[in-house]
């Protein structure tokens, strides 16, 4: 019933997702995904406190509450709230959804060294941490790097025109360099 809710989620609406989910037998997965259906919808309060119920839960679920918990602080710019909730879930802070967000905490803070750090940790397997340090790469200069990680982006979008278009700048830029190095 949780493939159903979500599959109604998105061609009917968080609202139809909702009544539906409500109906079935509440399954931890099926709550986690009520809890953000109501976010959605408007009653965040309800779907907060849900979540609070779920973060105490083992697994992924116990996980994706405390996240989803973090984001709203994040959101609400209340950081210290929200490193503390990922740093103190032995799952999140490892895991790549806890890094991605205590590397967007850093980057609201100024603390770009950490957020750099934190990103090289997981690039492999975030395509956010992919997207930063293909920024970064392209800022300073880098061109080898920046086109390296353009290349995996657009392995994953292949249709993102954005990405095509930094790697024809990359070609440029590489093409002067060669010029200049004659």
């Amino acid at each position: 019933s949780t493939d159903f809710t979500h599959a109604l989620r998105q061609n009917r609406g968080d609202g139809e997702a909702l009544a539906f989910a409500a109906a079935q037998q509440q399954t931890p997965q099926l709550q986690l995904l009520v809890a953000e259906l109501m976010i959605a919808e408007g009653s965040g309060d309800e779907g907060l406190a849900l979540l609070k119920k779920l973060s105490s839960t083992r697994g992924d679920v116990g996980m994706r509450a405390t996240w989803l918990i973090s984001l709203i602080h994040f959101d609400n710019e209340d950081f210290d709230t929200a490193k503390r909730l990922v740093n103190n879930h032995s799952e999140l802070s490892r895991h790549p959804l806890g890094k991605e967000t205590l590397a967007r905490i850093a980057l609201k803070e100024g603390n770009n060294r950490l957020a750099d750090e934190l990103y090289g940790s997981i690039e492999e397997e975030s395509t956010e941490a992919k997207s930063y340090l293909a920024r970064k790469a392209f800022a300073e200069k880098n061109w080898h790097r920046a086109r390296e990680l353009l290349v995996e982006l657009l392995k994953e979008y292949p249709n993102n025109e954005l990405l095509r278009s930094n790697i024809r700048i990359v070609d440029e830029e590489e093409r002067k360099l060669d010029v200049v190095n004659l």
